[in-house]
Order: structure tokens, then sequence, then C-alpha cells
């Protein structure tokens, strides 16, 4: 539980300092965009050192693509499939 309260507190900080500290909303659709905007860049282009500084969408691309057992693709949700 530690471990998911540092991770959360971690994110909130990064928001706090790459949006909200640089920002002035006029309206909440307008705050609203923007902090969907970061997520999207947060989640899936931004490079992360947990994923061997990659971008989410690489490692995942990277993942599937890699092969796993008996020369299967490994995906994303831990099976395999044929290939």
């Amino acid at each position: 539980m530690k471990q998911v309260k540092s991770t959360a507190e971690e994110i909130i900080g990064k928001l706090r300092d790459e949006l909200l500290n640089r920002e002035i909303f006029d309206t909440l659709l307008e705050a609203q965009v923007l902090v969907e905007q970061w997520r999207c860049t947060y989640n899936c282009i931004r490079p992360h050192s947990s994923l061997r500084n990659l971008a989410p969408r690489e490692y995942a691309a990277m993942c599937q693509a890699k092969p796993g057992p008996e020369g299967r693709k490994t995906n994303t949700a831990g099976g395999t499939e044929t290939g």
C-alpha cells in the first residue's frame, strides 16, 4: 500500500510542477482539456525510466513483438498467441 501511495504522490507532484503551477485556467473546461492532454502525454507519449526510458506505447509494442516461449509472441495480458 505504501508503494501505491508514493507512486500516486509522485504523479500528482509531476502534474503540479509541469501543469498546475504554470497555468492560469480561465474556465473549468479549459482546465479539463489541459489536464486531459497532460494525462495522455504522461500515459502514452512521455518516456518513463521504469520502462527503460521508453514511452508506454513503445514499451507495449516491444513487449507484443518480443517472442515468448516456443516462438510465440507475448501479448500485454501475459498470455501468448501463436505466430
